[in-house]
């Protein structure tokens, strides 16, 4: 073999797969994040048919409250009549449902990382499951509850104050009961998700939960309404038996 030969082939290129391997691995990346971005958009989908269900459902039950106290009222010449909601409050509804996507996708993220994070602390399931109820109590509801008051208030748009009066007089008034109310229902609810739902489903379960827990709280509500009826109703009965026991 010539030197020339061998020059050639020594300065010749080398067939190589790394550029297209690089590729590969780009193109699998992208697909990767395609699938997350998905991934937060369908549970922040999920959360927002959530909210939009329990509102409709709060709405129904406060406008039957209304009409049943505007009833009790004309009985009553003492009392104030309420305004009936007139038909269903779309805005408002829109409120939630606007605020039920960004709740779905935050939770997601948020979930995704605390079950990351947790795998590391204890190899014991019980333990890791309480401490991923912790760190979501201590962490995400306070501030969930902020978010929460403060994109009601904000999203209302009501001009009689200034937003940032607004805001902070309604975090001043509600958000101290809210976070209470919050920490009491959802600290065992947790418990249940973190323990026994896989760690995909588990915005899901939050937003069906959160959804069973808003048309208990208005069957409640209309159960207890119908006590001072009731109670009324039994009343009147008694009565009429003691007017027809005088008569005899």
């Amino acid at each position: 073999m010539g030197v020339a030969t061998v020059t050639s082939a020594i300065a010749a290129p080398r067939p190589t797969h790394r550029p297209r391997a690089r590729k590969s691995r780009l193109v699998r990346a992208d697909a990767l994040e395609i699938a997350d971005v998905v991934r937060v958009a369908s549970d922040g989908g999920v959360v927002l048919a959530g909210y939009v269900a329990s509102d409709l459902v709060a709405q129904a039950s406060e406008t039957r409250s209304a009409e049943r106290t505007a009833e009790e009222c004309r009985v009553d010449v003492d009392c104030e009549i309420p305004p009936t909601p007139q038909g269903l409050d779309v805005i408002r509804l829109n409120r939630y449902a606007a605020f039920g996507w960004f709740d779905g996708c935050i939770s997601h993220v948020f979930i995704g990382w605390l079950d990351a994070a947790s795998a590391g602390w204890t190899s014991n399931e019980a333990t890791r499951c309480f401490e991923q109820v912790v760190v979501d109590m201590a962490l995400f509801s306070p501030v969930w509850c902020a978010l929460f008051l403060i994109s009601m208030e904000a999203m209302m748009m009501d001009a009689r104050l200034p937003l940032r009066a607004a805001v902070s007089a309604r975090l001043k008034g509600e958000y101290s009961e809210l976070l209470l109310g919050n920490l009491a229902f959802w600290i065992p609810a947790n418990a249940v998700v973190f323990g026994l739902v896989p760690v995909d489903y588990r915005v899901a379960a939050f937003s069906a939960i959160n959804f069973a827990y808003t048309v208990l709280l208005s069957i409640w509500a209309e159960g207890d309404k119908d006590k001072p009826e009731e109670a009324a109703d039994k009343e009147k009965v008694e009565t009429k038996e003691i007017e027809i026991i005088d008569q005899i």
